[in-house]
């Protein structure tokens, strides 16, 4: 059996089980939590003036969950993407040059939730960062895989992080047998408005210390949060980062200073990437479903070679689940 027919009998399984229930049963097994489409305009310029990309890229995403049983306490998760790296969620040549339109299953897990509080996940899955954002922890796009605990407020973790060119969950199944990577990550309320995390890493030897304070003061300025990294073993350093989003109207705008340490491993946002850097972003609603984002970073370390000197990202997304739970009657 081929991997694209491997494939489509896992998505043909994934949609058909739970077609069949919501027919015997009229209940919604199948949580369909995004569809997603974009269209992306790109431009990057390194440290030496010159453009490292100037062209388009499209995306298109799923990302669903079986539920196994009528109280959703066991649940079957799975994330399909573009980008065949670990740092990558679009097709990386597209308009205007050669296209791909490769879309890979990087998640697939099983969730069991057997009494309040208490959660057990296992196989290819998405990393935990609590409140820290993909500037100074792993990027949005990343995967492991392995298992995971969760009591209460405390997250524990173990698996293997890395074949960074092997996105396909499907080639990484032997790796539940490895462990490279540790994690044991703590959340606290401390109340309406504020919330902390902090976690301890230990990946392939490399120990660090996260902390995250997400501050949620007024209309005025609806979030600040606070993150910070320690590097506490091999080269020992730190860093962190600052961001302050607001609302208005439709747009949330969002801007942030950051600093990340030279030796710090390319496997956190690929907007961002190493360096002292100011970013801004600005989200706008266009309807329900369609969304139009500007993102533009400008690092300062021009000594440090970066290919991402300079960053501006335009992209329109439209999202399809709802349209989808609509036209299905969910």
């Amino acid at each position: 059996m081929t991997r694209s027919t491997a494939l489509s009998c896992l998505v043909a399984c994934l949609l058909g089980a739970p077609l069949a229930a919501q027919i015997s049963n009229n209940e919604p097994w199948l949580d369909l939590q995004s569809v997603s489409l974009g269209l992306r305009y790109r431009m990057t310029e390194n440290h030496l003036g010159s453009h490292a990309r100037n062209w388009s890229d499209h995306h298109q995403g799923l990302k669903l969950r079986l539920k196994l049983d009528p109280a959703a306490r066991y649940s079957l998760s799975a994330v399909a993407l573009n980008g065949d790296t670990f740092t990558a969620g679009w097709n990386l040549r597209g308009l205007g040059a050669r296209s791909s339109n490769r879309v890979f299953l990087k998640q697939l897990f099983v969730t069991a939730k057997p009494r309040h509080g208490v959660e057990f996940q296992y196989g290819g899955l998405p990393i935990a960062r609590g409140e820290s954002s993909e500037i100074t922890s792993y990027d949005n796009d990343g995967y492991l895989m392995g298992q995971r605990l969760t009591i209460g407020d405390v997250t524990l973790t173990a698996g293997y992080l890395g074949d960074f060119r092997t996105p396909s969950v499907t080639r990484r199944w032997h790796r539940l047998s490895e462990i490279n990577y540790g994690q044991v990550l703590a959340k606290r309320k401390l109340s309406d408005r504020l919330t902390a995390t902090a976690d301890f890493t230990d990946e392939d030897g490399k120990r660090t210390l996260r902390q995250a304070l997400v501050i949620r003061p007024s209309t005025r300025v609806d979030l600040i949060r606070l993150e910070a990294y320690e590097r506490v073993s091999g080269d020992r350093n730190a860093g962190g980062a600052i961001t302050i989003e607001k609302p208005f109207g439709r747009t949330r705008l969002a801007a942030s200073f950051a600093s990340v340490d030279d030796h710090y491993r390319p496997v956190n946002g690929d907007r961002y990437g190493r360096g002292r850097r100011l970013s801004f972003t600005s989200t706008t609603a266009i309807s329900r479903d369609v969304s139009l984002q500007v993102f533009l970073t400008r690092a300062f370390d021009d000594a440090l070679a970066k290919a991402n000197q300079t960053r501006v990202d335009v992209l329109i997304r439209y999202e399809l689940a709802a349209v989808l739970r609509q036209m299905f009657g969910e």
